[in-house]
Protein backbone atom coordinates (compact mmCIF):
# COMPACT_ATOMS: atom_id res chain seq x y z
CA UNK A 1 0.00 0.00 0.00
CA UNK A 2 3.05 2.27 -0.28
CA UNK A 3 2.11 5.04 -2.71
CA UNK A 4 5.54 4.93 -4.36
CA UNK A 5 5.21 1.38 -5.62
CA UNK A 6 1.52 0.97 -6.49
CA UNK A 7 1.95 1.85 -10.19
CA UNK A 8 4.93 -0.48 -10.57
CA UNK A 9 3.04 -3.33 -8.90
CA UNK A 10 0.06 -2.88 -11.22
CA UNK A 11 2.40 -2.71 -14.22
CA UNK A 12 4.27 -5.80 -13.10
CA UNK A 13 1.10 -7.83 -12.60
CA UNK A 14 -0.62 -6.72 -15.80
CA UNK A 15 2.17 -6.21 -18.33
CA UNK A 16 4.55 -8.63 -20.03
CA UNK A 17 7.40 -7.93 -20.39
CA UNK A 18 7.59 -5.71 -17.32
CA UNK A 19 9.38 -2.44 -18.10
CA UNK A 20 11.43 -2.07 -14.93
CA UNK A 21 13.22 1.29 -14.66
CA UNK A 22 16.55 -0.20 -13.61
CA UNK A 23 18.48 -3.18 -12.34
CA UNK A 24 19.48 -3.23 -8.68
CA UNK A 25 22.97 -4.06 -7.47
CA UNK A 26 23.46 -6.53 -10.29
CA UNK A 27 20.13 -8.26 -9.64
CA UNK A 28 17.98 -8.10 -12.74
CA UNK A 29 14.29 -7.25 -12.35
CA UNK A 30 11.75 -10.02 -12.52
CA UNK A 31 9.69 -10.35 -15.68
CA UNK A 32 6.05 -9.31 -15.47
CA UNK A 33 3.28 -11.83 -14.97
CA UNK A 34 0.97 -10.78 -17.80
CA UNK A 35 -2.07 -11.31 -15.56
CA UNK A 36 -4.11 -8.36 -16.82
CA UNK A 37 -7.69 -8.71 -15.53
CA UNK A 38 -6.81 -12.11 -14.06
CA UNK A 39 -5.48 -11.39 -10.56
CA UNK A 40 -6.85 -10.41 -7.15
CA UNK A 41 -4.76 -7.64 -5.62
CA UNK A 42 -4.66 -7.53 -1.80
CA UNK A 43 -2.76 -4.64 -0.17
CA UNK A 44 -1.95 -4.77 3.53
CA UNK A 45 0.45 -2.63 5.56
CA UNK A 46 3.72 -4.46 5.95
CA UNK A 47 2.90 -6.98 3.20
CA UNK A 48 3.85 -10.41 4.59
CA UNK A 49 4.54 -8.85 7.99
CA UNK A 50 0.98 -7.56 8.27
CA UNK A 51 -0.37 -11.02 7.51
CA UNK A 52 1.68 -12.90 10.11
CA UNK A 53 2.54 -10.50 12.94
CA UNK A 54 0.97 -11.41 16.30
CA UNK A 55 0.67 -7.66 16.95
CA UNK A 56 -2.27 -7.51 14.53
CA UNK A 57 -4.29 -10.75 14.90
CA UNK A 58 -7.35 -9.22 13.22
CA UNK A 59 -5.20 -8.42 10.16
CA UNK A 60 -4.08 -12.04 10.08
CA UNK A 61 -7.65 -13.28 10.18
CA UNK A 62 -8.78 -10.88 7.45
CA UNK A 63 -5.92 -11.92 5.16
CA UNK A 64 -6.59 -15.65 5.50
CA UNK A 65 -10.33 -15.14 5.06
CA UNK A 66 -9.56 -13.28 1.83
CA UNK A 67 -7.27 -16.06 0.61
CA UNK A 68 -9.92 -18.70 1.31
CA UNK A 69 -12.53 -16.69 -0.56
CA UNK A 70 -10.21 -16.05 -3.52
CA UNK A 71 -9.53 -19.78 -3.81
CA UNK A 72 -13.23 -20.58 -3.63
CA UNK A 73 -14.40 -17.88 -6.07
CA UNK A 74 -11.54 -17.50 -8.54
CA UNK A 75 -9.74 -20.83 -8.24
CA UNK A 76 -6.43 -19.01 -7.71
CA UNK A 77 -3.39 -21.26 -7.82
CA UNK A 78 -0.52 -18.88 -7.07
CA UNK A 79 0.31 -16.39 -4.31
CA UNK A 80 2.75 -13.61 -5.24
CA UNK A 81 4.21 -11.84 -2.23
CA UNK A 82 5.72 -8.44 -3.03
CA UNK A 83 7.63 -6.85 -0.16
CA UNK A 84 8.99 -3.33 -0.60
CA UNK A 85 11.99 -1.41 0.63
CA UNK A 86 11.75 1.43 3.18
CA UNK A 87 8.49 0.04 4.59
CA UNK A 88 6.88 2.29 7.18
CA UNK A 89 4.97 -0.58 8.79
CA UNK A 90 8.20 -2.31 9.78
CA UNK A 91 9.37 0.86 11.49
CA UNK A 92 5.97 1.77 12.94
CA UNK A 93 4.91 -1.40 14.74
CA UNK A 94 7.11 -4.37 13.81
CA UNK A 95 9.77 -3.81 16.45
CA UNK A 96 9.86 -1.60 19.53
CA UNK A 97 12.19 1.37 19.33
CA UNK A 98 14.73 -0.33 21.61
CA UNK A 99 15.27 -3.09 19.02
CA UNK A 100 15.25 -1.11 15.78
CA UNK A 101 19.04 -0.92 15.74
CA UNK A 102 19.16 -4.73 15.73
CA UNK A 103 17.64 -4.85 12.27
CA UNK A 104 19.39 -1.72 11.06
CA UNK A 105 16.56 0.80 11.31
CA UNK A 106 18.42 3.96 12.28
CA UNK A 107 16.26 5.93 14.72
CA UNK A 108 13.18 4.53 13.04
CA UNK A 109 13.76 6.65 9.91
CA UNK A 110 15.63 4.27 7.64
CA UNK A 111 18.00 1.36 7.44
CA UNK A 112 21.73 1.48 7.94
CA UNK A 113 22.21 -1.80 6.05
CA UNK A 114 20.26 -2.40 2.83
CA UNK A 115 21.20 -6.10 2.77
CA UNK A 116 19.95 -6.54 6.33
CA UNK A 117 16.72 -4.77 5.42
CA UNK A 118 16.15 -7.06 2.45
CA UNK A 119 16.96 -10.11 4.58
CA UNK A 120 14.33 -9.10 7.12
CA UNK A 121 11.70 -8.79 4.37
CA UNK A 122 12.75 -12.14 2.93
CA UNK A 123 12.31 -13.81 6.31
CA UNK A 124 8.82 -12.37 6.74
CA UNK A 125 7.84 -13.55 3.25
CA UNK A 126 9.17 -17.03 4.04
CA UNK A 127 7.18 -17.07 7.29
CA UNK A 128 4.01 -16.29 5.32
CA UNK A 129 4.91 -19.07 2.88
CA UNK A 130 5.41 -21.48 5.81
CA UNK A 131 2.06 -20.58 7.35
CA UNK A 132 0.42 -21.12 3.97
CA UNK A 133 1.83 -24.66 3.87
CA UNK A 134 0.84 -25.32 7.48
CA UNK A 135 -2.73 -24.36 6.63
CA UNK A 136 -2.77 -26.86 3.80
CA UNK A 137 -3.19 -24.29 1.00
CA UNK A 138 -2.13 -25.86 -2.27
CA UNK A 139 -0.74 -22.70 -3.83
CA UNK A 140 2.47 -21.93 -5.67
CA UNK A 141 4.33 -19.11 -3.90
CA UNK A 142 6.57 -16.47 -5.46
CA UNK A 143 8.48 -13.96 -3.30
CA UNK A 144 9.56 -10.62 -4.77
CA UNK A 145 11.01 -7.33 -3.57
CA UNK A 146 10.21 -3.79 -4.74
CA UNK A 147 13.57 -2.03 -4.37
CA UNK A 148 13.92 1.75 -4.22
CA UNK A 149 16.93 3.85 -5.16
CA UNK A 150 16.60 5.62 -1.81
CA UNK A 151 14.06 6.92 0.72
CA UNK A 152 13.22 9.85 -1.58
CA UNK A 153 12.86 7.69 -4.69
CA UNK A 154 9.44 7.32 -6.29
CA UNK A 155 10.36 4.53 -8.68
CA UNK A 156 10.67 0.90 -7.67
CA UNK A 157 12.24 -2.10 -9.35
CA UNK A 158 10.36 -5.31 -8.62
CA UNK A 159 13.00 -8.01 -8.46
CA UNK A 160 13.97 -11.28 -6.85
CA UNK A 161 15.82 -11.16 -3.56
CA UNK A 162 19.58 -11.05 -4.04
CA UNK A 163 21.92 -13.87 -3.03
CA UNK A 164 23.41 -11.65 -0.31
CA UNK A 165 19.97 -10.92 1.17
CA UNK A 166 19.00 -14.58 1.17
CA UNK A 167 22.30 -15.61 2.76
CA UNK A 168 21.91 -12.97 5.48
CA UNK A 169 18.38 -14.20 6.16
CA UNK A 170 19.61 -17.76 6.51
CA UNK A 171 22.34 -16.68 8.94
CA UNK A 172 19.83 -14.72 11.00
CA UNK A 173 17.39 -17.64 11.03
CA UNK A 174 20.13 -20.03 12.15
CA UNK A 175 21.10 -17.65 14.97
CA UNK A 176 17.47 -17.44 16.09
CA UNK A 177 17.07 -21.22 15.95
CA UNK A 178 20.23 -21.64 18.01
CA UNK A 179 18.89 -19.23 20.60
CA UNK A 180 15.54 -21.02 20.72
CA UNK A 181 17.29 -24.39 21.05
CA UNK A 182 19.43 -23.07 23.91
CA UNK A 183 16.32 -21.81 25.69
CA UNK A 184 14.47 -25.09 25.09
CA UNK A 185 17.38 -27.11 26.48
CA UNK A 186 17.60 -24.86 29.52
CA UNK A 187 13.86 -25.23 30.13
CA UNK A 188 14.15 -29.01 29.78
CA UNK A 189 17.01 -29.10 32.27
CA UNK A 190 15.09 -26.90 34.70
CA UNK A 191 12.03 -29.14 34.41
CA UNK A 192 14.17 -32.19 35.19
CA UNK A 193 15.21 -30.54 38.42
CA UNK A 194 11.70 -29.50 39.32
CA UNK A 195 12.25 -25.85 38.54
CA UNK A 196 9.53 -23.64 37.14
CA UNK A 197 9.99 -22.79 33.48
CA UNK A 198 6.98 -20.56 32.98
CA UNK A 199 8.39 -17.62 34.89
CA UNK A 200 11.64 -15.91 35.64
CA UNK A 201 13.49 -17.30 38.65
CA UNK A 202 13.12 -15.52 41.90
CA UNK A 203 15.97 -13.08 42.49
CA UNK A 204 18.71 -14.50 44.68
CA UNK A 205 19.48 -12.43 47.73
CA UNK A 206 20.59 -12.92 51.31
CA UNK A 207 18.05 -12.13 53.92
CA UNK A 208 19.26 -9.43 56.32
CA UNK A 209 20.25 -10.80 59.75
CA UNK A 210 17.46 -10.73 62.24
CA UNK A 211 17.76 -7.90 64.73
CA UNK A 212 18.72 -8.98 68.26
CA UNK A 213 15.75 -8.78 70.58
CA UNK A 214 15.80 -5.78 72.85
CA UNK A 215 16.67 -6.69 76.45
CA UNK A 216 13.64 -7.03 78.59
CA UNK A 217 13.30 -4.33 81.18
CA UNK A 218 12.95 -5.57 84.71
CA UNK A 219 9.85 -4.27 86.31
CA UNK A 220 10.66 -2.08 89.28
CA UNK A 221 9.49 -3.50 92.56
CA UNK A 222 6.92 -1.39 94.26
CA UNK A 223 8.37 0.55 97.24
CA UNK A 224 8.12 -1.17 100.60
CA UNK A 225 5.25 0.11 102.66
CA UNK A 226 6.23 2.60 105.32
CA UNK A 227 6.47 0.97 108.78
CA UNK A 228 3.39 1.51 110.84
CA UNK A 229 3.97 3.80 113.76
CA UNK A 230 2.99 2.30 117.07
CA UNK A 231 0.78 4.58 119.04
CA UNK A 232 2.12 5.09 122.55
CA UNK A 233 -0.39 4.12 125.15
CA UNK A 234 -1.31 6.99 127.43
CA UNK A 235 -0.80 5.91 131.04
CA UNK A 236 -3.90 6.31 133.17
CA UNK A 237 -3.94 9.50 135.07
CA UNK A 238 -2.99 9.17 138.75
CA UNK A 239 -5.85 10.46 140.81
CA UNK A 240 -4.99 13.46 142.86
CA UNK A 241 -4.61 12.72 146.62
CA UNK A 242 -7.69 13.54 148.56
CA UNK A 243 -7.24 16.50 150.95
CA UNK A 244 -8.02 15.76 154.57
CA UNK A 245 -10.52 18.07 156.15
CA UNK A 246 -9.46 19.57 159.43
CA UNK A 247 -11.42 18.28 162.30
Amino acid sequence: MDLRVMDEVAEYLGTKPYAAPRAYNGTEPSRGTGLKDRYDHVAIAGAALGAVTPLKPHWNETFWDHVDLAIALHKVKKLIIIEHQDCGAYKAFFLPAARRDVIGAKKGKGWTDAVGEGACHYRMARELRNQLLQRGKNLEVQVLYAALAGPDSKHATIRHFSAAEIKRAQVDEAADEKTLLTIANADKDDAAHGAKTDALPEPAFEAPPAAAPAPKKKAAKPPAPAPKKKLAKTPPATPAPKKKRPR
